[in-house]
């Protein structure tokens, strides 16, 4: 709160404003539970972000990209060693790559290692389940895309309740 307060005393150019919000964020930060740190400058359309694995801070340029129904869905890793703007880095997306994320992903993450492949092949198909659409979602089909979150969200939670549980 203090920090917040101090900020809006002096004007700060862009480098500096992101370089004290990623200082707040260290100060709170839990040295082995953050896994990433995330700050957005809306009106710059930019996202700035850096992770455990790889603390060079990273921004993407929000305006460089096609938001366009029908235009390729861009991915990329967010632990990429690259620095700097990496808003031309995106890559298409693939279930195949989404796949090879979430087994890296959850093979590294202890409670979740043992997730059946089955889980892992849902969660690889999960976002193909979106249609792009320039109306708004009817009331139904935003019931049913909370259900499909649920489903989602649930499965992985009740496995690991269950290994907790057992162990």
């Amino acid at each position: 709160s203090q920090k917040s307060k101090e900020f809006e005393k002096t004007p700060k150019t862009e480098k500096e404003a992101v370089d004290y919000a990623f200082e707040i964020l260290s100060n709170v930060a839990q040295a082995n539970s953050t896994q990433w740190s995330i700050v957005y400058d809306q009106k710059r359309s930019m996202i700035y972000f850096r992770t455990r694995q790889s603390p060079s801070i990273k921004s993407v340029d929000m305006k460089a990209f096609d938001y366009a129904c029908g235009t390729p869905v861009k991915i990329i890793d967010i632990d990429t060693k690259t620095a700097g703007d990496i808003s031309a880095s995106f890559k298409n997306y693939s279930r195949e790559a989404n796949r090879d994320l979430i087994e890296r992903a959850f093979g590294g993450t202890d409670f979740l290692k043992g997730l059946p492949q089955t889980a892992k092949d849902g969660y690889a198909a999960f976002p193909e389940r979106f249609a792009c659409s320039n109306t708004v979602n009817t009331a139904k089909a935003q019931t049913q895309h909370t259900a499909n979150m649920f489903h989602y969200i649930a499965y992985p939670a009740l496995y690991v309740y269950k290994q907790l549980v057992s162990s």
